[in-house]
Order: structure tokens, then C-alpha cells, then sequence
């Protein structure tokens, strides 16, 4: 996976060589084996360094959930579960479509605002081509999600505009069919200068909007809003009390939490 870092692991799929006599791979064991990116040239296939390492017992899902899925089904073709795993980190770039010195700085400046830490190295580094992504340390377990909180980032940092950009988030978050993971990205990506407006609606601890800005709040290390979550989570009513849940398994060493 793209930003994975060293030791992710990954389900890898297997497929029987064609035209052979192989009529299924159940019960089948993949050997250790060395993955490569491959590349096809005018002189044939290109190996690339050695990537990732896979190994394990393969599974062919007999219960499949459509009727698409029947129609697809192959018994020639199997997945190793969490069966690969990577060699080194995978960073990320992002590429600018045309080289452009003050935007890929301006990008560089923005990322590294919201993300780096003191006395750690940057976490965007910029050329004017691309701007090369570090995942910090602090997301390594959780690199998809730094993926699109990155991505939610506005290159308008204004003051005065962030702040109209809060109050209109805290107003999405109260209607009823809000894109909650959109705003809750977005409330995230702004950085701790969103908890004063997270508190009030998570303190509610009523619907949707409480759930989201408590789980916001947590992601940006503010511990107090473990309470709200606690109280989602032992709410029978509550419309995310599974979610709830489900997140205050990741504060299991604090006492609140347990």
C-alpha cells in the first residue's frame, strides 16, 4: 500500500500459473517469496528492488456475499491473509502538475505547520517538481488517515478566514444529514485551533455532530473529551455508541477508558 511503512502488513493475492493443470489452490501454502515491482520495457520484464516478502496458507471464501461475486468466484485464485510484509518505508510525494517553486513551497510550509514536531525532521520537503511526504510518527499506525487529513488541509491560512471556516463547520455539523467524516477532516486538518468549537458540541453528547468532534478532539490530543466518549459509549440510545466504542479501544491504557 502507498505510505505503508516497514513491517506493514498486507493480504496478498496468489493465482495459479495458466495453462496448467492446477484445478484449485484450496488448502494451498505459499512459500516464502520475495515481491517485486515489475515493469514491462521494450526488452522484456524489469524486475525492481525487493519490496515486500510474502508467505502463508492461502483461503478461497466459499461463502460468497452476491451473486457477482459467485459468478467470479475462481478456485485458481486465492489470498494470503496479512500474509505480505513490507521491507522499508513507503513515502509519499505529491507531484505538481507543472513545476512551480512558490507553490510547491507554500505546500511544504503548510504541511509542515500542521504536523511537524519540535526537534523532529520536516515532514514535507519540497523541490519544485514534488514535495516529498514523511509520514510522522505519531500516524504510522494510522497512515491512510494522515493521507486525508494532509489532504483536507487549505493553503489559505488567514486568521480571520480560518475562523469563519470553523463557525461554518460548527453550523454543517448541526444539520441533519451532514457529511460528518468530511467536516470531521476538515476540523482535524485546521489543528488544535479547533478544539474551542469541538468542546461545546461534543460536551452535548447528543447525536452524530458529539460523536465526530469528540473523536476529532481525541485525534488532536485533547484527553478531556474522553469523558463525552465514555458517556457515547455506555449510551443504549446513542446512534454511535458502537463507534464509541470502538475508539476508546485505542485509549485502553487510560483508566477512563478501560
Amino acid at each position: 500500500p502507498a505510505g505503508a511503512p516497514k513491517g506493514e502488513a498486507f493480504d496478498v493475492e496468489v493465482r495459479a500459473l495458466p495453462q496448467t493443470q492446477t484445478t484449485s489452490l484450496q488448502g494451498g501454502l505459499l512459500l516464502p517469496s520475495d515481491m517485486r515491482i515489475l515493469a514491462v520495457g521494450s526488452r522484456g520484464i524489469l524486475a525492481g528492488q525487493r519490496g515486500a516478502v510474502a508467505s502463508g496458507e492461502l483461503f478461497i471464501n466459499p461463502f460468497p456475499t452476491s451473486s457477482r461475486e459467485a459468478r467470479k468466484s475462481d478456485p485458481r485464485r486465492g489470498v494470503v491473509i496479512g500474509g505480505g510484509r513490507t521491507l522499508y518505508d513507503r513515502n509519499l510525494e505529491l507531484a505538481l502538475l507543472q513545476p512551480d517553486s512558490r507553490m510547491a513551497s507554500l505546500l511544504q510550509q503548510r504541511i509542515n505547520s500542521r504536523f511537524q514536531r519540535p526537534g523532529r525532521d520536516k515532514v514535507a520537503d519540497a523541490t519544485r517538481n514534488v514535495v516529498k511526504i514523511t509520514i510522522p510518527k505519531e500516524y504510522r499506525d494510522n497512515y491512510r488517515h494522515f493521507v486525508d487529513v494532509m489532504m483536507a488541509i487549505h493553503l489559505d491560512e488567514n486568521p480571520g478566514r480560518q475562523d469563519l471556516r470553523l463557525r461554518e463547520l460548527s453550523q454543517q455539523a448541526q444539520q441533519e444529514g451532514a457529511d460528518y467524516e468530511a467536516i470531521a477532516l476538515a476540523w482535524e486538518a485546521i489543528g488544535r485551533d479547533s478544539l474551542g468549537f469541538l468542546e461545546p458540541i461534543y460536551k452535548s453528547e447528543e447525536g452524530h455532530a458529539a460523536f465526530y468532534a469528540a473523536r476529532t478532539a481525541l485525534h488532536l490530543e485533547d484527553l478531556t473529551a474522553l469523558d463525552a466518549m465514555v458517556a457515547m459509549a455506555m449510551n443504549d440510545t446513542h446512534p454511535d455508541q458502537l463507534r464509541a466504542a470502538r475508539v476508546l479501544g485505542r485509549y485502553c491504557g487510560d483508566p477512563k477508558a478501560i
